[in-house]
């Protein structure tokens, strides 16, 4: 009888002692569900391919800043050497002198010539006046220079050295004879008509 008296007391205990492990699961898989989808699969996919924290894609992007800083190196190297103003004023002398300056010209051509292994042959430089510039305050003279011993390689370094010049000029005339090996430039080089 005492058993009996248990059963009256507490009659759905059996129902719900049989069902509450259902809920419990239930419950805890409505909880982590969520959890997951929301917290844990979003953090997750970070750290697999393709992801922020992936050990590829982060060196992936070191190697492209590494590029990237490289680039950035000749420009900082460029901004030390010309960026400060009180070197501008110098720069803008070297670029447009105030004089024509011929014996730089001579020397400059002379050291060109000696630094690529060729022989400058002759240096003649124009009339200054016929040959003004157009721009107001600029003038320009025309210079000749041929050179001995120039093989193509070497009238290409030529050319980018000129092109590279600080100094402002164009060249308008390039002769080159591969077979005798000998250059032949006309150029205009400009200065500043105002002292």
């Amino acid at each position: 009888m005492p058993n009996e008296k248990k059963q009256l007391i507490n009659p759905g205990a059996t129902v719900l002692d049989k069902v509450m492990p259902l809920i419990v699961v239930l419950i805890f898989i409505a909880i982590l569900t969520p959890t997951y989808l929301f917290l844990i699969q979003p953090e997750l996919t970070k750290y697999l391919p393709g992801g922020i924290h992936n050990i590829q894609t982060a060196q992936e992007l070191l190697n492209k800043r590494k590029v990237y800083v490289s680039q950035l190196k000749p420009l900082e190297e460029l901004y030390e050497r010309y960026g400060s103003p009180a070197q501008s004023g110098s720069i803008i002398d070297i670029i447009l002198p105030s004089e024509l300056d011929i014996p730089t010209i001579y020397a400059t051509f002379e050291r060109i010539g000696r630094d690529l292994g060729v022989s400058v042959q002759s240096i003649d430089i124009g009339n200054m006046e016929s040959a003004s510039s157009s721009v107001q305050g600029v003038k320009s003279a025309i210079i000749s220079m041929k050179m001995s011993g120039v093989q193509y390689e070497k009238m290409k370094d030529i050319l980018k050295t000129f092109e590279s010049s600080m100094r402002l000029t164009d060249v308008n005339v390039i002769d080159f004879d591969p077979r005798s090996k000998f250059l032949s430039l006309t150029m205009r080089v400009y200065y500043s008509a105002q002292k």
